[in-house]
C-alpha cells in the first residue's frame, strides 16, 4: 500500500455484498436467497463494478437482458455455493475482504453450506461485518437515527446520499413474483411489462444496498484504524 494515499486505500480494499430473498421463517428456517449482488473494485484499484449472481434457475431470463441495470456480462445463473466461491475468488484476487452490513450474509452461508464445506470456511475467513463499527461511529458523533437499519444509519452519517426504494411490497415479494414469471416463461421478451419493471426495481434496490455498504465502509475506514480491512 506504500505510495498511495489513505483515501485511495480506503476505497479500494473491499467487496461489498448483499443478498435478496425471503427472510427467516417462523419455524427458524432460512430459505436460500434468490440473488447475490456485489460491488467489486477493479484490479487496477480505479472504480468498481456490480456483479450479480442469480441463484434460482427461474430467474435465468434476467441474465442477458440489456434492459436491466448493470452489465449483462457480469451476471451469472448458478448455484449458491458457486456464487460464494466466486466472491471468495474475487476477494483473493484483489487481496481484500467481503463486507456486509449485518451478520445476515454470514448466517446465510453458514446455514446453506455444510459445516465441513471448504467454501463455507473460505467465506468466514474473508468476511467482515461493518455494522458494529458503523454504529460506534454514529454514537461517537452523536448522530440520531430512528433505527439500526442500513438506510437510517447512512442517512445519519451521509445525509446527502440517496438510494432507490425497495420494490413495491418489498424485496421478498418481488423475488417470489419473478420466480413465478420464470416458471411461466424462460424468455425475457415474454415476461409482462409489470414483471420486467419489478426485475428492474429489484436490481436497482440491490445495487443501492451494495453502494450503501461501500460508502458506509469508506466512511468507517476514514475514522477508524482497521488493519484487517487494509
Amino acid at each position: 500500500m506504500s505510495g498511495k494515499s489513505s483515501k485511495n486505500s480506503s476505497t479500494k480494499k473491499h467487496i461489498c455484498i448483499d443478498f435478496e430473498g425471503e427472510g427467516r421463517k417462523k419455524n427458524k428456517y432460512l430459505p436460500q436467497p434468490a440473488l447475490l449482488g456485489a460491488f467489486v473494485p477493479n484490479l487496477n484499484g480505479r472504480g468498481k463494478k456490480y456483479f450479480l449472481w442469480l441463484l434460482k434457475p427461474e430467474l435465468a431470463p434476467m441474465e442477458r437482458s440489456p434492459w436491466l441495470p448493470g452489465n449483462a456480462k457480469l451476471r451469472k445463473v448458478c448455484s449458491f455455493e458457486e456464487a460464494i466461491q466466486d466472491v471468495i475468488d474475487l476477494s483473493l484476487e484483489r487481496d481484500c475482504r467481503l463486507i456486509s452490513y449485518s451478520i445476515h450474509e454470514k448466517s446465510m452461508v453458514k446455514e446453506q453450506l455444510g459445516e465441513r464445506n471448504s467454501t463455507r470456511h473460505g467465506f468466514s475467513e474473508r468476511y467482515f461485518n461493518i455494522k458494529p463499527k458503523a454504529q460506534a461511529l454514529r454514537n461517537r458523533r452523536k448522530f440520531e437515527a430512528p433505527d439500526h437499519s442500513l438506510d437510517s444509519l447512512l442517512k445519519a452519517l451521509a445525509p446527502k446520499n440517496k438510494y432507490p426504494p425497495a420494490p413495491k411490497g418489498g424485496a421478498a415479494v418481488a423475488c417470489r413474483r419473478l420466480q413465478r414469471a420464470g416458471q411461466e416463461s424462460r424468455w425475457w421478451r415474454k415476461w409482462a411489462e409489470s414483471e420486467r419493471e419489478i426485475a428492474k426495481d429489484l436490481l436497482l434496490y440491490n445495487i443501492g444496498d451494495c453502494q450503501a455498504v461501500w460508502r458506509l465502509t469508506n466512511r468507517v475506514m476514514a475514522n477508524y484504524n482497521l488493519p484487517e480491512l487494509r
